[in-house]
């Protein structure tokens, strides 16, 4: 940019672009652009462009996306308001990026969640809520003090204890590296330009050409040209937009001494009132007493604006207000130290084995429904800007549910069974559980069976713990493999399996075993 500035300069001053090539050779060195290059933009300023940004390209022709293939996404999404993106590529053989840019810019089409309501009204109850209304809006219309002579009433549960919402137990975390942090600083996400930022970003484009004007007089600063020819040159580039005969001999001074910076320096501001050193520390006080309290609350009690609360948090205290993360237990002292010396156990046996892994057997239980609720992001749809939000009511799991016990390994899935019905997970249930998986592993993993070197894994149930089922894996000289209590991601089965095996079945019904006994062979096709 710095370049162009300097041949726009000297082209309005009507120099050719031998002569310009010439004095830039001289002032930029190696650094200067090639002469085809300095005599294209000496074309182009001389036919009156002004911009110093390059033209937009059209880059490289679409070769997907297509009018036949936006119909083809147009149809699809139409028909399947849920579908996912990576459904689109495998169904359409569409590229990602492709479908994501028809979607957007060619459809206009946003991915939502559907809104929670109540309950999803029939046509009939739909009816009967407008007649309500209307009967109420009449009612209000021929007595204004109709809504005055109301007593209205319900009943909620009121607990002892009621988790806190995800806002309420937000607290503001240091960061690491701090005196006084404890753990690692959290996770920042993307943070939208803010109205503040735009009108900066805006502004510096009505600072370019005040920035073209100090390159120009660097230029001549470099070739030993004097001051008041350098003003009277670009008085007659820049005209009326020239910087006053003050700014021209004051940027002139400093580019003599050396200066290369053409932007302005940093000023130290007006000196604030509320941004103190005592302030900052009576703030810090206030945050470490109680974690959750809001900048309001601290402005209103240092009796300062909230705006100045606000920048000691962030810029002086670099402190963010976090949501905590829900765990399934909060562990004592020796909870901690039992997991940190179980882990250390483990790692220490991987080093000593590197195929320790391919050894383990681990499994659990979970129950698996007739019906489960759909997650958020299964639900969310494809709209239009002028379309109204989609809408579902809340759900609950069917009581139609199994529990399934599953053990698997790096290879695959070595035994499965299902609870019966009326049976309980007890020990004398898992002990059979755990003969089952003794033959399971003799038929489909004879080489460990062979080799008795295979580990156990399951967490610590008390079925799993129990006396029966320690002193069966002792006699037959099963290896198991620790668990640190309350440690989810640790028990492959609650982080990798379960979920994935769960996923594609929530917000789809499933028929029981009395329903398939019961139905015709019509209704066998559609089960």
């Amino acid at each position: 940019m710095e370049k162009r500035a300097v041949i726009k300069f000297n082209a309005k001053l009507g120099r050719s672009a031998s002569e310009i090539y010439i004095l830039m050779k001289k002032v930029y060195g190696t650094l200067c652009l090639s002469k085809s290059n300095v005599f294209n933009w000496h074309k182009r300023f001389s036919d009156g462009r002004n911009t110093l940004e390059d033209d937009k390209h059209t880059g490289q022709p679409s070769s997907s996306k297509t009018s036949e293939r936006i119909e083809k996404v147009r149809g699809f999404v139409a028909n399947n308001r849920s579908a996912s993106l990576r459904m689109l590529v495998e169904v359409l053989h569409i590229n990602k990026e492709t479908i994501r840019t028809i979607l957007h810019e060619d459809l206009g089409k946003t991915k939502v969640c559907a809104k929670f309501v109540p309950h999803t009204l029939t046509g009939e109850q739909k009816s009967l809520r407008i007649s309500h209304c209307r009967d109420i809006i009449s009612a209000y219309e021929n007595d204004s003090n109709f809504l005055k002579s109301i007593v209205t009433v319900d009943e909620t549960w009121c607990f002892q204890c009621d988790p806190k919402k995800k806002r309420q137990s937000a607290e503001y975390y240091p960061p690491s590296g701090t005196i006084w942090s404890n753990g690692p600083s959290p996770k920042q996400s993307i943070q939208p330009i803010t109205q503040i930022e735009v009108f900066w970003i805006v502004f510096d484009f009505y600072l370019l050409k005040k920035m073209d004007q100090r390159t120009c007089i660097k230029f001549c600063v470099k070739n030993e040209i004097k001051c008041a020819d350098a003003f009277r040159m670009l008085t007659v580039a820049y005209g009326e937009a020239t910087l006053d005969r003050s700014n021209v001999y004051r940027w002139y001074k400093m580019f003599s001494e050396g200066r290369e910076d053409v932007n302005d320096e940093e000023r130290a501001g007006r000196p604030s009132t509320s941004t103190t050193d005592e302030k900052i520390n009576e703030v810090e006080k206030m945050i470490l007493a109680n974690r959750r309290i809001t900048v309001r609350e601290v402005a209103e009690d240092l009796n300062i604006s909230i705006g100045s609360c606000h920048s000691i948090f962030i810029n002086d205290l670099g402190m963010r207000r976090v949501a905590a993360k829900f765990v399934p237990k909060l562990l004592n002292c020796d909870q901690k130290q039992h997991r940190m010396n179980i882990a250390n156990e483990m790692l220490d046996s991987i080093r000593d084995d590197p195929n320790l892994l391919q050894r383990v057997i681990t499994g659990d239980e979970a129950w698996v429904y007739g019906f489960d609720v759909e997650t958020k992001a299964q639900s969310s749809q494809w709209k239009l800007p002028h379309e109204p939000s989609p809408k579902k009511a809340r759900q609950v799991r069917s009581n139609v549910k199994v529990l399934l016990t599953v053990f698997f390994d790096c290879r695959g899935v070595v035994h499965h069974e299902f609870l019966p019905q009326g049976r309980t997970v007890n020990k004398e249930y898992y002990l059979q559980v755990m003969r089952n998986l003794r033959q399971a592993i003799r038929q489909k993993r004879p080489d460990l069976w062979k080799n008795k070197n295979w580990l156990l894994h399951h967490d610590n149930a008390p079925a799993h713990t129990s006396l029966l089922v320690r002193d069966f894996s002792a006699k037959n000289n099963t290896l198991m493999m620790p668990q640190p209590p309350y440690s989810p991601e640790l028990a492959p089965c609650d982080f990798f399996l379960f979920p994935k095996l769960k996923r594609p079945m929530k917000g789809r019904r499933y028929a029981t075993l009395d329903e398939i006994k019961t139905a015709s062979k019509e209704e066998l096709k559609n089960i």
